[in-house]
Parts: C-alpha cells; structure tokens; sequence
C-alpha cells in the first residue's frame, strides 16, 4: 500500500497491490481525517490486461471503509478533500517535514526558498505530532500531542516564542489533526 497527497486539490490517492493469486478483502482505515463520503476507483488486473477500468465509487464511513482488491491487481482510490495541507510557510502547499522522536526535533523543507530548511525542538519521544493551523493565520503550527497527559503543545506560528497547552483526551485517544490522515491498519 502506498498513499500521498496531490499538490493541486490536496486529494489524497491511495495504492493497493495485490500480487497473491487470490482476491483479499481488507479494512482501510483513517486514523483521525475528514475525508469526502466517497472515493473514485480504478483498478488494473490480470482479469483484464488491456485497460484500466473505473468502478463505481466507494463508500466512505466515519473511520474508513473495507474493500476486495482482485487477485494480481493494483487499485487506485482518490480521496477528495481528504486534508489541508501542512503549510508551515503560508505558501499554499504542503512542506516536506518530519518529526523525530528521539531528538524531538522538526525538520522542514522550505517551498519559498528552495534547498533550505528549518529545524525546531518541540516535542518528547512518545509525543504524536499533531501539526495544523491552530492560530488561523493560514500557517500550520507545531504542535505535539503527549498521550500520557492527554495534553496538547501548541507552538503558535502567529505569535512566534509563544505556546498553549490543552488538556484534552486519554491515553487510549488518537489525535485529531489534518496530518492525522495516515492510515491505520493496513493489510
């Protein structure tokens, strides 16, 4: 299974191979997004060879939706409006950030000034990173969610050196955030 976001309408596409002899049925599930009620679906299969058909839409529930990929198939679904995007920089697209644990420390590319980046300590190593534009200033913020406390760390994009915390959940919650859109519980 593969899965990204495309950079003009922010849908997310997801790619599930199929290379047993057999159809396998499995559920597709998203952690924490706010996807459309639908997905469009393509699928190429040794059933037939020659085309790339578009079957009818797939449902989408509150958690996700289960689905029977063909034997020896690949099946594309394309999620509109599945997030908004991390933008860190209010340049209109998602950077390319990661989080590490370890250090806690995030990393950014930058989309304004190609090859640079920005680092920022913020975060412990059991922290969720829950970024996404908590000041609405249309930039993504840094935040954390530490799962021990239920509380959230919020480092404010609009008030640079300032943060809030807010206790909100439990342990056994999973965070709610736009990047939260990875998937759980993949075949």
């Amino acid at each position: 299974m593969y899965a990204a976001e495309r950079t003009g309408d922010h849908a997310l596409t997801i790619v599930v191979i199929n290379k047993t002899g057999t159809a396998l049925t499995s559920p597709l599930n998203f952690t924490a997004a706010a996807p459309s009620a639908t997905a469009q679906v393509f699928r190429y299969s040794a059933a037939h060879p020659a085309l790339i058909e578009h079957l009818d839409d797939q449902p989408i529930g509150a958690g996700g939706f289960a689905a029977t990929y063909a034997a020896n198939s690949i099946t594309l679904f394309v999620v509109g409006g599945a997030k908004t995007p991390i933008d860190f920089e209010k340049s209109g697209k998602s950077n390319i950030a990661v989080f590490r644990p370890d250090s806690g420390v995030w990393y950014s590319l930058s989309n304004i000034t190609p090859g640079s980046y920005t680092s920022t300590s913020w975060g412990l190593p059991t922290d969720k990173p829950v970024p996404a534009d908590y000041d609405g200033n249309g930039k993504a913020d840094i935040a954390v969610w530490r799962s021990g406390s239920g509380t959230w760390y919020i480092q404010s994009s609009k008030s640079p050196g300032t943060y809030r915390s807010v206790g909100w959940g439990q342990a056994s919650d999973i965070p709610m955030s736009s990047l939260t859109t990875i998937l759980s519980d993949l075949p």
